[in-house]
Parts: C-alpha cells; sequence; structure tokens
C-alpha cells in the first residue's frame, strides 16, 4: 500500500532518515529541521489509508442543486376565486398588520417569556414542528375542533398590535386561521384574550403551558419579535415543507400568516422561492376541496391573495371572479 501512496503523492524533497538526538519527543515542538520533518513523517504513517467523511445532509439542504417548477398556481375551480375587492381588501389589512408589528417590535420584544416556554434553535427543524404545531398534530393524532360555526372570512380581532398594555401580546388573524383551544376536563373554548404568554379562556382560565405543549404555541408577538430574519425565514421553510406533505389546519395557517408578516422586503431568493412555493401547494389543496364555503378555501385563498399581490408575485395572483 505504501508503493501505491508514493505513486500517487511522489516525495517532493528526498527526506531519508534523519540523524535525531536520543532524547527526541515527537509530542513536543520540534527543536531542528531534522525533527520537524521526522514529525512529520509519523504523522503522515499514522493517518488511516482510506477516510470517510462524516457529512450531515441537513447542512447541505440549502446548498444542494434543486430542481424548482416554474409553474404557476393551478387555477381556482369556478366560484373559489375571490373577488377583487377582497383580495384588495386583505393585502391593506396585512399592510396595517406589518407596520404596527414592526413599530411595536422592541416593545414585544422586551417582554418576558414563561420560564417554561423555549424556542428552539433556528437550525432544530423538528423543534420548531414540535413547537408551532404541537405534539398531537405532529404525531398526527386528531385534534378536536369546531365543525358548526360559519366564521367566513371577517377579521377577528384577538388583540390589536396596536395596543400597548403589558397584558395583551397577540396578533391580528384572519377568521380562517382562528382554532379552538381545548383544555384537559373542560369543554371547547374559544380564545379571546392574552395575557403574557398566558392565554386564558372566556370563562378567565389560563390555559397551561402543558396544554401548550400538546396543541402548539401560538404566534404570539413577544415570540414572533425574538426571530431574526435568518430565523424567520427557516421556520417558514420548515412549516412550508411540512405543509407539502400534510393537511392544512388553523395552527398552520395562523404561523404561516405570522411569518409572512415578519418577512422583510425585499425578498432574499430563498425566501423568493419559499412563498412562491406555499401558493402553489395553496392552490393543490383548494382544487381538491368540494365545497367552495370551506373554512378551509378561504385561508387558502388568503395566503395566495397575500403571496401574489402583497409580495409583488403577480403570476400567481388569482383572476376575479
Amino acid at each position: 500500500m505504501e508503493s501505491v501512496v508514493e505513486e500517487l503523492m511522489p516525495r517532493l524533497l528526498p527526506v531519508g532518515d534523519c540523524d535525531l538526538a536520543e532524547d527526541f519527543d515527537p509530542t513536543m515542538p520540534p527543536r531542528t529541521p531534522s525533527e520537524y520533518l521526522k514529525r512529520v513523517q509519523i504523522e503522515a504513517a499514522r493517518c488511516p489509508d482510506v477516510v470517510v467523511a462524516q457529512i450531515d445532509p441537513r447542512k447541505l439542504r440549502k446548498k444542494q442543486t434543486v430542481n424548482i417548477s416554474l409553474t404557476g398556481c393551478h387555477p381556482a375551480p369556478e366560484g373559489y376565486s375571490p373577488t377583487l375587492k377582497w383580495q384588495q381588501q386583505q393585502v391593506s389589512h396585512f399592510s396595517a398588520v406589518r407596520q404596527s408589528l414592526n413599530k411595536h417590535r422592541n416593545h414585544w420584544k422586551a417582554q418576558h417569556l414563561d420560564s417554561n416556554v423555549t424556542m428552539p434553535k433556528s437550525e432544530d427543524e423538528e423543534g420548531w414542528k414540535l413547537f408551532c404545531l404541537g405534539e398531537k398534530l405532529y404525531s398526527e393524532a386528531a385534534i378536536a375542533v369546531s365543525g358548526n360555526e360559519n366564521l367566513g372570512i371577517d377579521y377577528i380581532k384577538f388583540v390589536s398590535c396596536a395596543d400597548q398594555s403589558p397584558g395583551n401580546s397577540y396578533m391580528l388573524f384572519p377568521k380562517p386561521f382562528k382554532s379552538v383551544l381545548t383544555s384537559s376536563g373542560s369543554s371547547k373554548a374559544e380564545a379571546t384574550e392574552a395575557s403574557g404568554m398566558g392565554l386564558y379562556t372566556e370563562e378567565g382560565v389560563r390555559v397551561s403551558m402543558s396544554v401548550y405543549r400538546e396543541i402548539g404555541f401560538p404566534p404570539f408577538l413577544s415570540i414572533v419579535s425574538r426571530m431574526n430574519q435568518a430565523t424567520v425565514t427557516s421556520v417558514l421553510e420548515y412549516l412550508i415543507n411540512w405543509f407539502g406533505e400534510k393537511e392544512f389546519t388553523p395552527e398552520l395557517g395562523r404561523w404561516l400568516y405570522a411569518l409572512l408578516a415578519c418577512l422583510e422586503k425585499p425578498l432574499l431568493p430563498e425566501a423568493h422561492s419559499l412563498i412562491r412555493q406555499l401558493a402553489r401547494r395553496c392552490s393543490e389543496v383548494r382544487v381538491l376541496e368540494e365545497n367552495k364555503n370551506e373554512e378551509k378555501v378561504s385561508a387558502l385563498n388568503l395566503l395566495i391573495c397575500l403571496v401574489s399581490r402583497y409580495f409583488d408575485q403577480r403570476d400567481l395572483a388569482d383572476e376575479p371572479s
């Protein structure tokens, strides 16, 4: 094997046996040129003939060459496409939310999180999925949601971003993204008030952290304000990839809406690709919906509208009905 190595890597210097002192210690720094060359020979002899690199595929995921679909969104089925006025209203409201969030970002960032709340690191994909979607959804278990209320597309004001009272820390979400919390030992309760990191039901019962871990943490302003653009883009990628294989849910929708609200313009190429991927996926899911009055259709329409009309991806926009 040594002869093969010598053929592949011929010697550049004619180094033979060195005259070394009897007290030569290869672990100590070399004192003479001969000791240095001898130490190089010893270290080379210790190198294995074959070396296998330990590569973490997750670190290469963003650097690899991928095939990007250049197709647009699937056209909305007849009767599913929103009106132009509706789309303009959503863009206007979304713009107001973004302005208010940017204005008060430092205020919300300074709010203390509950001691039991630990935000995952930016590169922890599985941790963010659990954090945003909860253990039940992450494990694909059934989640109890209200099926009797027709929520339409109007907006529900949880707590305005402009309200600077310390107890208010929610965001404004469109009705399609409203979800129902189910606490252990009680019936379904609609969350209407946020106080710090504690969410309360109409009866004034505080939702425990164990429930949050089960159903996922909502995108509190005190949470999203702590996320820099690299983290926002990473979490957006994690959730869009999840959506590519899973069903659309209110928990997923409210996080996508919040992350889009935190996404800074002009868009980086990676974010540009992600939001287009999101709009195309929304159009794919919408085509499969049998009832145009489904709450999910309104939510999908909203995400497509924001990507196409607010973030200027006009080729993906729905033609007004």
